[in-house]
């Protein structure tokens, strides 16, 4: 017989054809399974015709046994899966509030210890040197560069670190140039989060257009590449995308500007920065020209600068142009000379190191001459060359360095 049922978790009704043997009935939406209680009025859930064909005939009523009393039909009444009791609901409702509010928990707990991004921050490069040939930066320069410099924060800032001294003060202290920090601050990015910077120039003779390039390398992208670029001024170069301008201060010429990488940035006179944007050597510099001296450089200098040239370093027009007044003084002094390495290693024990490439071997011997009469007032200083070379290293201190450097000059006079 069918019935017509209410399910008392989800209030579904529904009819079932024939009653389980079991009397366990599950609801077709919910799936709850639940005893079927009670007699179910059969009746009630048919239709006119069907409880017309239940309702016995009069032969049958007639008989001795529709007299009966046991064969009398009993009261039929609604089981509680067609009307669910009011205590049964409220306790599954109960149930489904402490499941969502279990799950809740979970889920608060969740995000709470679950790790969250946190902005970039600079970190600080490795006190590990990287050899000059191995300097990626490199590769951007012009090819005929005759004055490349490069400098790696990590080593200067943990030399810095064991001996208690800002590194700005400590690097100028040292004789750094001031612009190398005038540069940093017009750029506005952290020196931790350099992992190395170099420079190239060209500086020709009569007639020859310099070049001028400066690479930046990061240890991580810049967070805010809008901010940079509105610090600098730079300005969209038309018809020269990803380029653009920028107005430096100090400088004579209009500068460009473009982005190589997410890590990697030049900045220079427009021409040389569009021919790095063409092309990368390849770590190390393997374009660039300049012979021995580029070669002699010490692996683990963290702070370097050389200049070779073949002609009269005195006649070059930018040379004479551009010198500050404290340097022109000093132009005589390098007339006999064609090239120079200066170099700072600041791993245990810091040393500087000198190289000076003459105009000839005669000028040279003298140049070793008095290196080795300056390394004998020095302990252990040392002084060597051949041929057109000679060289000098000494231990580093900040404090006397940059007054050594001095003499040299001041002798050469």
């Amino acid at each position: 017989m069918s019935v017509c049922l209410a399910c008392p978790s989800c209030n579904t009704q529904f009819t079932l054809a024939i009653l389980p043997a079991d009397r366990r009935v599950i609801c077709p939406r919910c799936g709850d399974r639940v005893p079927l209680r009670g007699q179910p009025d059969a009746t009630a859930a048919l239709p006119s015709s069907a409880t017309a064909a239940l309702k016995p005939s009069p032969a049958t009523l007639d008989s001795p046994a529709a007299s009966s009393p046991a064969l009398k039909p009993a009261p039929r009444t609604v089981d509680a899966l067609a009307a669910p009791s009011p205590t049964h609901r409220s306790s599954s409702r109960r149930q489904w509030l402490a499941l969502l509010a279990v799950g809740a928990v979970v889920i608060g707990l969740a995000v709470y210890f679950t790790p969250r991004p946190h902005p970039p921050t600079a970190e600080r490069p490795a006190a590990t040197v990287v050899p000059p040939r191995e300097l990626s930066g490199l590769g951007f320069l012009p090819e005929r560069c005759n004055v490349v410099f490069a400098f790696q924060p990590g080593p200067a800032l943990a030399f810095a670190e064991r001996r208690q001294q800002p590194i700005r003060e400590l690097l100028t202290e040292a004789g750094i140039p001031p612009q190398l920090f005038s540069f940093l601050d017009q750029l506005g990015i952290p020196l931790p989060q350099i992992h190395h910077l170099v420079g190239g120039a060209f500086l020709g003779d009569a007639g020859e257009p310099p070049q001028a390039l400066v690479v930046v390398v990061l240890q991580q992208p810049i967070a805010d590449e809008e901010h940079f670029l509105a610090r600098l001024q730079a300005k969209p170069a038309p018809g020269k995308a990803p380029h653009y301008n920028i107005q430096w201060k100090d400088s004579p010429l209009p500068l460009g500007l473009a982005r190589l990488s997410a890590t990697v940035w030049v900045v220079g006179w427009v021409e040389s920065v569009v021919m790095a944007t063409k092309t990368h050597h390849g770590p190390g510099g393997p374009q660039l020209r300049l012979g021995r001296l580029f070669d002699e450089l010490p692996a683990d200098a963290a702070l370097w600068a050389i200049a070779d040239d073949a002609s009269d370093w005195t006649q070059k027009p930018l040379v004479k142009l551009l010198a500050p007044p404290n340097v022109q003084e000093w132009l005589p002094v390098v007339r006999d000379g064609r090239g120079a390495y200066l170099a700072l290693c600041l791993a245990p024990p810091p040393r500087l190191q000198l190289m000076v490439r003459a105009a000839d071997d005669t000028i040279a011997q003298r140049v070793r001459t008095y290196f080795h009469a300056r390394a004998a007032e020095i302990a252990t200083a040392q002084a060597g060359g051949d041929g057109p070379f000679a060289h000098f290293v000494a231990p580093f201190d900040p404090a006397t360095s940059a007054r050594l450097l001095q003499r040299f000059l001041a002798d050469a006079k």
